[in-house]
């Protein structure tokens, strides 16, 4: 209840497992109900591709450990294209393979 107030949306995927989650306010957010396989395989889909930014800070945020806050432009499945800021922490094994991402999504065009 609290992240709903809060506007906040909440990502889970276990690389080690292959399950995922996402909550209902994270689906609101991004405009789009994913189920648990598309969380783990396609959630960059949702970026903004067509963004040199975006892609270009994914790939910085990505190198350094996939951890931290990143703001990020997203593009909704009727075209909308809104920023978002994702908060992510990634665990890594011994030989550096990410095995669990959580995550925190805010629609900052929303404040």
């Amino acid at each position: 209840m609290a992240l709903q107030a809060a506007g906040a949306g909440v990502l889970q995927i276990d690389f080690a497992k292959e399950t995922a989650w996402c909550s209902p306010e994270f689906e609101r957010i991004v405009g789009r109900t994913l189920t648990a396989e598309q969380v783990r395989t396609e959630l960059w889909s949702v970026l903004d591709g067509d963004d040199p930014e975006t892609r270009s800070a994914i790939a910085r945020w990505w190198e350094n450990g996939a951890s931290g806050g990143l703001d990020l432009r997203i593009r909704r499945p009727n075209g909308e294209r809104r920023w978002i800021r994702l908060f992510c922490e990634t665990k890594r094994d011994r030989n550096g393979a990410p095995y669990r991402l959580a995550g925190l999504v805010q629609d900052i065009d929303a404040a």
